[in-house]
């Protein structure tokens, strides 16, 4: 941009040049605003090549001054937003004349009642965008009064002199032969190498002074906006009348013509002046020319300038301000996300390439929406298992947000996408090879969403394969007892806090049931009653193959029966009369007697025996069993005659 620029011709049109009919004033009698989007990529070095950013250069001139395209002598003025200055990044103002269109502020000598500076070196952040706009508004008996925004907000106000009707005091007659004209950037007679880069994305110009509500507005409306703010009102009206607004100019709208073309569409004076600055004929019809029209040329009102045409031999690059996250879905949607994860060799590539993935799935509304149709989170899932190795708790906290659980900015997290909840979080073979931390890690943020008195993830949960998972992974990978011990059980506990729903209750009593020993195997008798005791050698396990011990089965299997008498002994009378209905229903009595099958361990029977107390059977369950306990005591007939009934 240092070395090129954009002509913006007729701005306001005499009468011979120009789109339309009529005539526009300038400057307008009420005020003017100017809005703009600016990407700042690098600035000159002040002492080695200092070169101001020409925001946007306002000038008069007759037709017979621009015959000479190598450094032109026409009458110029500032406006009341020209240029950041290169010693200190400030924003110059002026709406003095000059002698010469773009010429550094610093360098001119303007009074304090036509030339404002704005500090913008703590405010303006490099490869970012940020919105510019100053508000001029117009005063008859005193000073003009001026006001910069940056993102919506206002940074300076000061009283300044407006714009001079006839720059160079010329008589009033002479408007019928000169035209108001624009420059943004660089002119071609002032270009000379700099390691400035910047962009501009839209370009505004309205011929009135907006409050800072509307400023704000059109801040909200962010770089990516196309159009000329008649939809954007209060209820879905015109923010300013569509008259109002001099030029509207959007990078994501180009395109190519020449001078003939120019000429022939748009206004013959318009192609001179065009033709004069590059030096080549008017009749030209090869020499491409990049244009950027003008977005409110159809709209109503008086004349207004087609658009910008691109000056300079090197061109310039035209983009669509548009966020990453937005384009993500013209090259392939997920698809290049999901590659940038498989070629991770990292933690640091993989936690890169996931936060990309995060960051596109909450920005972009439609790919949040494909990646639930197709399921594509097992694809993640899929892509995380291979990568097992390389996780750490930064990438769980990035697997975390991606499925919506882990929101600090709230007291108690729902689950938003139980797609991606099963998928990514109750698939724990997604996480097999991963250091034994990351499923304490897990196991902790389940347990969390259980116990944050949501209702809601409770029944997600049980309905989801969670449960049987944990199970499986209880029984695939014993290891994972020495970091998981504590939390594990917990977890278990909160999935079948009374009352629980039968299917949960039919796995648990199936899992209990595959821990038992074999007929003829007494080993376990000869263990220590207490858990507490048999904890020393379940920690210190080798676990070679996965194999589980003796000693592991009898802890894992105590610790499960334990929960559920605990859940018996401290419910109130009525859930405890469901409970116990529910585990003879559901388990069947026999399932209760397989827990004093002869080799069992001493503390199974135990609690075996709390389960089976008087009170822990109701009276409708108590018939059924009868002959179960008929068959523990003796024979049919001895039992009738002790008097059992």
């Amino acid at each position: 941009m240092s070395v090129e620029d954009s002509f913006v011709p007729s701005l306001a049109p005499a009468e011979a040049s120009g789109v339309g009919s009529g005539e526009r004033i300038f400057p307008p009698l009420n005020g003017i605003t100017f809005s703009s989007w600016i990407y700042i990529e690098e600035l000159s070095d002040k002492r080695v090549d200092p070169h101001p950013i020409r925001l946007l250069d306002y000038h008069k001139d007759d037709q017979l001054r621009w015959n000479r395209p190598e450094r032109p002598e026409h009458s110029a003025f500032g406006v009341p937003h020209d240029q950041i200055s290169p010693i200190d990044r400030s924003l110059l103002i002026s709406t003095a004349e000059h002698d010469l269109a773009g010429l550094d502020l610093e360098e001119a000598k303007g009074s304090s009642d036509t030339t404002s500076r704005v500090a913008l070196a703590d405010v303006i952040i490099l490869n970012q965008w940020t919105h510019l706009s100053v508000v001029l508004t117009r005063a008859v008996l005193k000073h003009s009064h001026i006001a910069v925004y940056l993102n919506g907000s206002l940074i300076h106000a000061d009283k300044l002199h407006y714009i001079l009707p006839n720059a160079g005091g010329a008589a009033a007659n002479l408007a019928q032969t000169q035209g108001v004209h624009a420059m943004v950037g660089t002119p071609p007679y002032l270009r000379r190498p700099s390691r400035l880069r910047w962009k501009l994305s839209n370009m505004h110009l309205i011929e009135d002074s907006l409050s800072q509500d509307g400023v704000r507005l059109i801040y909200s409306l962010h770089p990516y906006y196309i159009g000329n703010f008649q939809t954007v009102g209060l209820e879905g009206g015109p923010l300013v009348p569509e008259e109002k607004v001099a030029f509207s100019l959007s990078a994501s709208s180009t395109s190519e013509l020449t001078l003939y073309k120019i000429r022939s569409m748009y206004s013959k004076r318009d192609s001179e002046l065009i033709s004069a600055l590059l030096g080549i004929s008017v009749h030209d019809n090869t020499t491409p020319l990049r244009v950027v029209p003008n977005g409110v040329l159809h709209a109503n009102g008086t004349a207004r300038s087609f658009g910008a045409v691109i000056m300079g031999y090197l061109g310039m690059r035209t983009f669509s301000p548009c966020p990453v996250s937005r384009l993500i879905e013209s090259v392939g949607g997920s698809a290049p996300l999901f590659g940038l994860i498989v070629m991770a060799t990292d933690s640091q590539e993989l936690y890169a390439s996931l936060k990309a993935l995060v960051s596109a799935a909450k920005a972009n509304s439609s790919l949040y929406t494909s990646m639930n149709n197709t399921r594509a989170y097992q694809t993640v899932a899929m892509l995380l298992e291979e990568k097992c190795h390389l996780m750490n708790s930064h990438i769980l906290h990035l697997v975390l947000s991606l499925v919506g659980t882990l929101d600090t900015s709230k007291e108690m997290v729902a689950i938003p996408n139980i797609t991606a909840f099963e998928d990514l979080l109750c698939d724990l073979d997604v996480w097999r090879n991963a250091p034994a931390d990351m499923h304490r890690l897990l196991y902790e943020h389940l347990y969390e969403l259980l116990t944050d008195q949501r209702k809601e993830n409770l029944s997600v949960i049980r309905n989801s394969p969670l449960l049987s998972r944990i199970l499986y992974t209880l029984f695939d990978q014993p290891q994972l007892i020495k970091t998981t011990n504590d939390i594990v059980f917990n977890l278990l506990s909160a999935i079948m806090q009374p009352l629980t729903d039968r299917t949960s209750l039919l796995k648990i009593g199936q899992f209990i049931a595959a821990t038992l020993p074999l007929k003829g195997d007494d080993a376990e008798t000869r263990y220590a009653f207490q858990m507490a005791d048999l904890l020393p050698d379940v920690m210190s396990a080798a676990y070679e193959n996965n194999d589980v011990t003796v000693t592991y089965l009898i802890y894992v299997r105590n610790r499960l029966l334990n929960m559920l008498a605990n859940f018996l002994a401290h419910s109130n009378p009525q859930l405890y009369l469901q409970m116990s209905e529910q585990i003879v229903r559901v388990l069947g009595f026999d399932w209760i007697l397989a827990l004093f099958s002869p080799g069992v361990h001493p503390c199974t029977i135990f609690i075996g025996f709390r389960i089976l107390s008087p009170s822990s059977i109701t009276t409708t369950s108590w018939s059924s069993s009868k002959t179960a306990l008929r068959t523990v005591a003796g024979s049919p007939t001895q039992t009738r005659s002790s008097g059992i009934a």
